[in-house]
């Protein structure tokens, strides 16, 4: 399946759902959006009832930068605004989060050259007005992009760096500046998984720790929306086995869960 019909297959089943939903007496919709190149990879990303936003890299270029293409639909896949956006040319799409009317797209440069500045960008989008803001930021090199977060004007971004080394870092957007906020400088170590609490305005990350051949463990960060650690805990295996994976998982209030898979040593 080619690109193009991969595109018209997303928005078409995305339109029908938002209508099924409505009632299930409701017939289907059909929407066929044309593509303008069959080598462009189109992304769809829902936006609950607003609509969905798609999106592609295009062959266009200017300076330094490429332009990608951003196109959204409203509930009844009908396109609302579109707008060309510079990203650096060396910016490839890594995620996205969706808060309310804000959608945030993360792009990274896993391979950044010492002439360049930055090696991520996050574009900040308002889906009611189709207006947008980019920012450019420098994370530690040679490093693997693992998932982000939006906490307030806080960004907190997960890498693991290619010595084996797990970081998390927070971007303000606000002050635009970049802190450290926590990192294994010393011992193997990867990022598993964060987690945003809304309700009380905190982000938890999972840190996979490699100590020694027999010394395998968890340590879970979390932190406020200033950046102040509110706790560290470290979650060690039985004897014998080691974590696979671990993500963190709010049961009521204050209690969280943490759960994942564990191997033998």
């Amino acid at each position: 399946m080619s690109d193009k019909n991969l595109a018209y297959f997303l928005i078409i089943l995305l339109g029908s759902i938002a209508l099924k939903t409505q009632g299930q007496g409701d017939p289907l919709l059909r929407v066929e959006i044309e593509t303008r190149s069959d080598e462009a990879k189109y992304r769809v990303i829902p936006c609950g009832d607003p609509g969905a936003m798609m999106f592609y890299k295009t062959t266009v270029s200017e300076d330094m930068y490429n332009f990608w293409v951003f196109v959204f639909y409203n509930k009844m896949m009908n396109e609302a605004w579109k707008q060309d956006v510079p990203v650096f040319e060396n910016m490839n799409y890594a995620d996205h989060v969706l808060k309310g009317n804000e959608l945030y797209c993360f792009f990274y440069d896993s391979e950044k050259k010492k002439s360049e500045d930055y090696n991520f960008q996050l574009l900040k989008i308002k889906l009611d007005q189709g207006s947008y803001e980019l920012y450019s930021g420098l994370l530690p090199l040679n490093s693997k992009f693992v998932d982000f977060k939006i906490l307030g004007e806080m960004v907190i971004v997960g890498i693991n760096v290619e010595s084996e080394h797990a970081g998390l870092y927070t971007f303000n957007m606000a002050s635009r500046e970049i802190n450290t906020q926590y990192e294994f400088p010393e011992q193997d170590s990867r990022v598993e998984s964060l987690y945003i609490d809304e309700a009380n305005q905190s982000c938890s990350a999972i840190f996979n720790v490699h100590e020694s051949k027999t010394s395998y463990y968890l340590v879970l960060h979390e932190f406020d929306i200033n950046g102040q650690e509110l706790r560290s805990l470290k979650i060690a295996p039985e004897a014998g086995k080691k974590f696979n994976t671990g993500k963190v998982a709010k049961v009521s209030g204050d209690v969280k869960l943490v759960f994942g898979t564990f191997g033998v040593v």
